[in-house]
């Protein structure tokens, strides 16, 4: 009866901790559904050979703007859908496209993030802030740049010749309450650390806000209505964060589902841009026969 009656103690405490680990994780809502049951591909574009390499993206004055990263100049381009037509190419001619990798907007300004920084050696991260209306003035315009440097708290470049993966890589970027949230892509832990500067020209170290277990690298950020979208990708296979409030977010105590997008196959998802509260769009660059491509799909009401 002694060796009885201690089975059915360990099976007990065994059926609590099964209830508890569970119950945790339905406060967590981590619930990872297939692309068929929460989002529908409405179209597929292909985008032309400008931007090949395209990596952030916002939609704005009815347009889909998105830029090339490393490597490529200092420039947005703006395409008209659903045409795929470019309607304007805007070269900044104070800016420098070290590595550029995300984009963000408020009310009156563009944000274009410059800091990719895969081995952890760069000093020069920034993003560059266009005014809205000077950017609109006309079909290839000049505008100036403002610069935000910035830095991470205890960050420390290492050599040029260091070609080990970092932790303080960085893909996304978001615009929200006159910050701008920095999304590290942790090409160690697979998790995002979240980062916060404000959104105005100067030099800065950024306030480290919180640790998020995405296990995947995070490539693109947006906010809308509310919500925050994290875009990412582990072993070819994308998926999209839906978080029900930022501000909850940003307070450790979050609501999200994570969709796997497995209608887009093995792209290097790079961008996103929420239209509305049912339409975003997600872009991948192109290498090869393979032109950059962009889907506008359709988020399911549940």
């Amino acid at each position: 009866m002694a060796l009885k009656n201690k089975f059915i103690f360990i099976a007990v405490i065994l059926t609590l901790g099964i209830i508890i680990y569970s119950f945790g994780k339905g406060i967590q809502q981590n619930s990872a559904t297939s692309s068929h049951e929460k989002v529908e591909i409405i179209r597929k574009y292909n985008l032309t050979s400008d931007v090949i390499e395209t990596s952030g993206l916002i939609y704005f004055n009815n347009l889909v703007w998105t830029f090339n990263d490393s490597g490529g100049e200092a420039e947005l381009f703006a395409y008209a859908l659903p045409d795929t037509s470019l309607a304007k190419r805007a070269t900044l001619w104070n800016a420098y496209n070290f590595d550029w990798e995300d984009i963000t907007q408020d009310s009156t300004h563009v944000y274009a993030g410059d800091m990719g920084n895969n081995f952890g050696n760069r000093d020069n991260l920034c993003i560059y802030r266009i005014n809205k209306e000077i950017l609109m003035k006309h079909r290839n315009t000049a505008p100036k740049a403002e610069k935000i440097s910035f830095t991470y708290p205890g960050y420390k470049p290492v050599s040029l010749l260091s070609f080990t993966r970092s932790s303080f890589d960085c893909e996304a970027i978001t615009w929200y309450n006159d910050s701008i949230y920095l999304f590290t892509k942790d090409w160690i832990t697979y998790n995002t650390t979240v980062y916060c500067i404000p959104a105005t020209p100067g030099k800065y170290i950024a306030r480290k806000i919180r640790t998020f277990n995405s296990d995947c690298l995070i490539t693109a950020a947006d906010f809308a209505g509310g919500k925050l979208f994290l875009l990412g990708y582990r072993n070819n296979k994308a998926s999209l964060f839906v978080f029900t409030s930022f501000d909850d977010f940003l307070n450790g105590k979050e609501t999200f589902e994570r969709i796997e997008l497995y209608a887009l196959g093995g792209a290097q998802t790079e961008g996103l841009a929420i239209k509305n509260d049912s339409t975003l769009y997600i872009s991948a660059e192109g290498g090869r026969s393979m032109p950059p491509r962009l889907w506008e799909m359709k988020l399911k009401s549940n």
